[in-house]
């Protein structure tokens, strides 16, 4: 007969091929994950930024807490608080800052007033001017008032505590033939804050108390209270909102970073984008006796002050003014 070669069974080669399978599927399924982490970081597959809280396209508020709408006659009360951080004293140093918030509130209102106008609102405050002003107080609250996460929170259970305790809020409006009554907590750290003044209104829901308030450290972040930051605040009580970031803290506007980058290109001395002025090189300063700032239409609408919906609202998805559905809500039931 004729040579026959035979097949040797080796099983040490079996096990090495299944070991080279393995290894083969492992590297392949290694790159594939890489890959796919890969392209999720570079955002192809990214989702459209939805802010945390914007799930409607309107606030359907029918009660705007103690700030409903900015026109007619508006108490602007002045509280100045001792906390953890700091306190007021009766030094020459801290009596000048005092003395200085008191021009500020006033320059920063008699701005707004000015500004309304433009949109044939009336609008009058009336305020502190001095300590002996039956709208000033001092208060001493013991906990760390100026702090990132009470401004996420939006809420301030002992300053709502102290005024529903110690204002009276109904005989100050009443004096003084006012609707509406806003509150301005001013705080003196003894070393600069690391969170920044902020502001408890009532936007996207109604708080256990009506009274909405501003919280304003005088130094912070590299910079001190200024007329211009008294009104951006101010304004936030009446439903305005920043121009400067996305929309964080479930505050439902539905900003987005795009409509960021268009703020800086078409808002940039808009006083809800930038309480600075800034120099013929592009330098950002602060201004003490005056407010260089401009209002514009966008914050106009979020605050009552016009009807006409500005294009940018539709244009970046924004989330439609308060005053719409309140306004509507008050003629229904008048």
């Amino acid at each position: 007969t004729g040579n026959c070669r035979g097949y040797i069974f080796n099983p040490e080669n079996k096990m090495k091929n299944k070991l080279l399978l393995i290894i083969g599927c492992a590297v392949i399924a290694l790159s594939a994950i890489f890959l796919i982490l890969y392209l999720v970081n570079s955002g192809l597959f990214a989702k459209p930024y939805n802010p945390p809280g914007a799930l409607t396209t309107e606030i359907k508020l029918s009660d705007l807490g103690s700030a409903s709408e900015l026109n007619g006659n508006i108490v602007v009360v002045s509280v100045f608080a001792d906390d953890k951080q700091g306190k007021w004293t009766d030094s020459k140093e801290d009596a000048e800052k005092i003395s200085n918030i008191f021009g500020y509130t006033k320059l920063a209102t008699d701005w707004l007033t000015e500004k309304a106008k433009d949109y044939g609102i009336s609008l009058n405050f009336v305020t502190a001017g001095n300590n002996d002003s039956d709208l000033c107080y001092r208060a001493s609250f013991d906990e760390v008032c100026i702090d990132i996460e009470k401004s996420k929170k939006k809420s301030v259970p002992l300053q709502w505590e102290y005024i529903n305790n110690n204002i009276d809020s109904e005989k100050l409006k009443e004096q003084y033939n006012c609707e509406q009554v806003v509150y301005l907590c001013f705080f003196n750290p003894e070393e600069e804050s690391s969170s920044t003044a902020y502001t408890v209104s009532f936007y996207n829901k109604v708080f256990e108390y009506p009274y909405e308030v501003c919280m304003i450290p005088y130094i912070y972040s590299a910079t001190q209270v200024s007329p211009a930051v008294i009104a951006h605040e101010m304004l936030h009580l009446f439903g305005a909102p920043d121009l400067y970031g996305c929309d964080l803290y479930n505050m439902n506007y539905g900003t987005t970073n795009d409509y960021v980058a268009y703020c800086e290109k078409n808002h940039k001395n808009e006083i809800m984008y930038t309480t600075f002025a800034r120099d013929e090189n592009g330098n950002k300063y602060k201004v003490f006796d005056s407010i260089t700032n401009e209002l514009t239409d966008i914050t106009a609408y979020y605050v009552g002050w016009t009807d006409n919906v500005p294009p940018e609202v539709e244009k970046f998805g924004l989330v439609h003014s308060q005053h719409e559905y309140y306004k509507q809500n008050k003629r229904h039931n008048s």
